[in-house]
């Protein structure tokens, strides 16, 4: 993988360059810190009260993130995003210090710990995709899709760190220390993020509310077919994928008599698989001669059947190993169309379109759990995995319908930019792009 310095290019201003490496570390380590919680939190619950706590914190907060997610995206573009992450670090940091004091002091209350993790998850609704885009507001178009891979690789380097330091707290330290070193972690985010340059908000001038904003990405994400039957896929998929890799974790380490440290050994290898997945998407000669599409298409259909093997193995290392194959697979098919997504929207419609694509995941979210949570009452956990990893292959094979997705894959880089307002003209109506910048018009973007 080249170092970070080699990802914009050499032509590009040096301040550009500091800035996109600043920016890097701190969306990396905002991923460890997430991971951190997502490690402790969850197995808190299930040493106190089990699958059905776990059930209702999982599908809450999912429920809360989908809620906010949509009113937080707006701001991206109308003001600068340096100032909204910070911000949405600063709820994020409250939020993590209410469950650090909770977890302290050995006060258990489902109740209590929903409502101050609702809070940092606000903070976290924030920050997440408007770190998804900012990497086009502190490099040129000409570097962006480079970037947004190494930006990618990053994220799963973060996702990788977060586990293995929250499972080695849990064994060591406890919950406690986990919950007080994931604050440390976001201290020292706010101290990076400090440095980044202001950017300028997307649009300056907005007349339109939040929810004339929102419908008009809502409404351009269903209008491009392309994008509908890929939204309504990733539905489906992380309907089966996240509560496998999320809930039902824990529960099944507790379930082989396992203790913490192999929960976060689980999640590390899950995050492994990822960070080596995110290496392989990468590279452009990998991609060259294997094509986007054959490699997205053969990962997720691999990943239902590595799900069921996760859920019938009784092996520690085979439980392992296949979470590691799941977070591969899962990094190719993310991968693989990630910043093409970005790059064909218009620029105004990025933050907006990148904020519908995680609220349908945080929609996944909430009914995975809800399902999983209903089916454990009458299945055992292998049982429930095994029915997952049936959906996820079964919903795999909507890619082969889906318009012009094999050509958008195969485009060259420099034919992405704009590809969905030269396509799909009528998804970006006139008097809707007017009515959130006055100025703006899709062919301007393209």
């Amino acid at each position: 993988m080249p170092p970070i310095d080699a990802t914009p290019p050499p032509a590009e201003p040096a301040s550009a360059i500091r800035a996109f490496r600043r920016f890097l570390c701190g969306n990396a380590m905002v991923l460890v810190a997430m991971m951190v919680g997502q490690v402790a939190v969850p197995w808190w619950i299930t040493l106190k009260n089990g699958r059905h706590d776990l059930a209702l914190y999982a599908t809450l907060c999912a429920v809360a993130v989908c809620l906010t997610m949509p009113l937080m995206s707006m701001l991206g573009d109308r003001h600068s995003k340096r100032l909204l992450i910070r911000i949405g670090l600063c709820v994020y940091l409250l939020g993590a210090i209410g469950t650090a004091c909770l977890a302290s002091f050995g006060y258990y209350d489902i109740r209590l710990l929903l409502a101050v993790e609702i809070v940092a998850l606000s903070g976290l609704s924030m920050v997440i995709p408007l770190m998804s885009v900012m990497a086009s507001d502190l490099l040129p178009q000409a570097a962006l899709p480079q970037a947004m891979q190494q930006q990618k690789f990053w994220q799963s380097a973060g996702q990788l760190g977060g586990p293995m330091l929250g499972g080695l707290a849990l064994s060591f330290a406890g919950v406690s220390f986990a919950l007080w070193l994931q604050i440390v972690l976001i201290l020292a985010v706010l101290a990076v993020t400090e440095s980044l340059p202001a950017s300028p908000p997307a649009t300056t001038h907005p007349r339109g509310g939040w929810w004339q904003e929102l419908s008009a990405g809502v409404r351009a994400k269903w209008r491009i077919g392309l994008e509908r039957n890929w939204t309504i896929i990733t539905f489906v998929v992380g309907l089966a994928l996240i509560p496998c890799i999320g809930m039902l974790l824990p529960l099944k380490v507790h379930a082989m008599g396992l203790s913490g440290q192999w929960l976060g050994i689980c999640e590390a290898s899950v995050s492994l698989g990822m960070l080596l997945g995110a290496a392989v998407g990468s590279n452009a000669r990998i991609v060259e001669r294997l094509g986007r599409f054959r490699l997205r298409v053969a990962a997720i259909t691999l990943l239902g059947p590595a799900l069921v093997l996760v859920g019938q193995t009784h092996a520690p290392l085979t439980m392992a190993a296949s979470l590691l194959l799941v977070g591969f697979m899962n990094s190719i098919v993310v991968m693989m169309g990630y910043s093409r997504r970005i790059l064909a929207s218009p620029k105004r419609f990025r933050t907006r379109m990148m904020a519908v694509n995680v609220v349908v995941t945080q929609l996944s979210a909430i009914v995975g759990p809800a399902l999983a949570g209903l089916w454990l009452m009458h299945w055992p956990i292998s049982f429930v995995y095994l029915i997952f990893g049936i959906t996820l292959l079964l919903g795999s094979a909507g890619y082969w319908v889906t318009p012009n997705f094999r050509t958008f894959l195969e485009l060259d880089d420099k034919d992405v930019e704009g590809w969905y307002s030269t396509h799909y003209p009528h998804a970006f109506d006139a008097k809707e792009i007017s009515a959130i910048a006055p100025e703006t018009t899709p062919a301007s973007d393209a």
